[in-house]
């Protein structure tokens, strides 16, 4: 492997757009952290076993860690391995799910994936 050199160093862009970027820009650590997901933010939190009286409402769970951003597209809620839709609000690790047309039983199973606070 050959050494980078300073006038190659020169060329690189300081500014990333990651829609458009090419192999001669390098991003920083600062770059990384705030545009890519370890591993260790993506959570699985299962709820099964709680009887949850969706259909009068909107309900709510907390969940043991803070959403990224409150961000809604960062979580999708699975009953009985069915993804669903209707996460209406986020505020830290409260999250606000819109009414379904059913009830959530003891024996469903309920999934909240979802990605953690970690950008610090």
């Amino acid at each position: 492997m050959s050494q980078v050199r300073s006038k190659q160093i020169s060329d690189f862009n300081s500014n990333v757009v990651w829609s458009a970027a090419h192999s001669n820009e390098i991003p920083n650590s600062k770059d990384i952290q705030n545009n890519f997901v370890p591993e260790s933010a993506m959570v699985i939190e299962d709820f099964s076993g709680s009887a949850i009286v969706s259909s009068t409402g909107p309900w709510q769970l907390v969940l043991s860690s803070n959403v990224q951003n409150n961000d809604l597209d960062l979580i999708t809620v699975y009953v009985n391995g069915v993804k669903t839709n209707g996460v209406s609000s986020v505020t830290g690790n409260i999250v606000t799910i819109d009414q379904y047309a059913y009830d959530i039983e003891v024996d469903d199973a309920l999934e909240i994936h979802y990605i953690k606070e970690h950008n610090v």
